[in-house]
């Protein structure tokens, strides 16, 4: 769990079940969850949203590395402040100016038409997850470095909050997660909440459910969670041979 020095975590990316495990099992009372997912995440970002956003964490990466490079190889990379003569790099303005070029010259074709992609993250490029996921990055730290000088109490809420692309789960938040979330993102972003209640939520492959009350407080319950199960039709899985 990343905290800045005030104690405020703002970066809520994970990939995988294991930071909300961590969390869930070291918290000595459960009393709340929520999940909530993005439903239009990909198609309505703004491009000059996205701009904005890549640019400042650029600026935010580089400045943290106290490297001027970035040396780019064939299944990693390096920071570094004398790359080999040969090798592929990025300063942070080529990297910006790499990604701004990649967001204005985004095309696909339909039979013999071509389009320009102006709205959303671009399509069918690899790098497509990541400039979702860093976009938002860019607002939810923007929200807390703000929120935490207003209302610290509410940013200490948020600390328990968790994001894997576009699903987003907050435990004993309080309700604050949900009073401030259509403050964090742009207009543009839809976020629907998935689970009912708070007392339960399916969360990537966990389900997870809060019980047990007594006089030293509710527990979470995990058990492992498959979405097919949830289908209304028998599902077949073929095995490899």
């Amino acid at each position: 769990m990343m905290l800045i020095l005030t104690g405020i975590k703002r970066n809520w990316i994970i990939e995988s079940n294991a930071p909300i495990l961590e969390c869930i099992s070291t918290l000595k009372h459960a009393r709340n969850i929520t999940t909530y997912d993005f439903s239009t995440l990909y198609t309505n970002f703004s491009l000059n949203d996205i701009q904005t956003a890549l640019t400042s964490v650029i600026h935010l990466a580089f400045k943290h590395s106290k490297k001027s490079y970035i040396s780019v190889y064939k299944k990693s990379f390096k920071w570094t402040a004398n790359p080999r003569e040969n090798t592929f790099k990025f300063t942070e303005s080529s990297l910006i100016e790499s990604i701004i070029w990649l967001l204005n010259n985004s095309y696909f074709t339909v039979c013999e038409r071509i389009f320009r992609q102006l709205v959303g993250v671009p399509i069918g490029v690899n790098c497509g997850p990541l400039i979702a996921n860093l976009t938002l990055f860019y607002f939810e730290n923007m929200y807390l470095e703000s929120l935490y000088k207003l209302d610290y109490k509410a940013a200490k809420k948020l600390c328990n909050t968790f994001r894997l692309i576009d699903d987003i789960s907050s435990v004993n938040s309080d309700g604050v997660f949900e009073a401030h979330y259509s403050k964090i993102y742009p207009n543009s972003l839809v976020l629907k909440k998935e689970n009912i209640g708070n007392q339960s939520a399916d969360i990537l492959d966990l389900s997870i459910n809060i019980g047990g009350a007594s006089e030293f407080g509710s527990s979470f319950f995990v058990k492992v969670y498959d979405k097919r199960d949830d289908f209304n039709f028998k599902v077949l899985d073929l095995q490899y041979i």
